[in-house]
């Protein structure tokens, strides 16, 4: 069976529940790109972060698959609305599937393996494979502003391979973080 594996959008961003909705049907898709240019209009929220969390997904009783599994790519030009530690969080649930951002914050400071926070059912066995996300590129109409714990999360995350790019849109005027 054929399956989209490259979306490309250019205009207004659908807000969040006809986006997780159209992307449903895409499982398959690997590259995702969502270029807003009037940043006025539209804006990437927090339903969008969490329909895409694998474990958030899990732990709801599966009822809702992780949205996109196979997605490594994703680029956005837009407002959004989640605050920065949300997109870390989500950030570290899409590079490592199978760890918690709590698992991933305590590498940072511990030289000795931690155990993974591993809490699936022999049912969660069946979900389908979710790729890692390896390219992440967000250009809002402001910088982005992480905390110190954030921000060190971050460069990890650099640091272990993930291309992470957090753009000030040079050209808005409008709202953003």
């Amino acid at each position: 069976m054929r399956t989209l594996r490259h979306l490309h959008l250019v205009g207004e961003t659908p807000g969040d529940e006809e986006l997780v909705r159209a992307l449903k049907e895409m499982r398959g898709l690997e590259v995702l790109m969502l270029i807003n240019p009037d940043s006025e209009e539209g804006e990437l929220g927090d339903r969008f972060l969490e329909a895409m969390d694998p474990r958030k997904s899990r732990r709801e009783g599966g009822s809702m698959a992780c949205l996109v599994p196979r997605l490594r790519k994703f680029e956005y030009q837009g407002r959004v609305s989640f605050n920065p530690h949300k997109l870390v969080k989500f950030l570290v649930q899409r590079w490592k599937p199978e760890s918690t951002y709590e698992a991933y914050r305590s590498k940072l400071f511990s030289q000795s393996l931690v155990p993974m926070d591993v809490d699936f059912e022999l049912e969660d066995l069946s979900l389908p494979h979710v790729s890692a996300l390896e390219s992440v590129i967000l250009t809002t109409a402001k910088k982005t502003q992480f905390d110190s714990d954030d921000a060190d999360t971050v460069r990890r995350l650099i640091e272990d391979g993930m291309h992470l790019e957090f753009v000030k849109d040079v050209n808005a005027d409008g709202p953003g973080w």
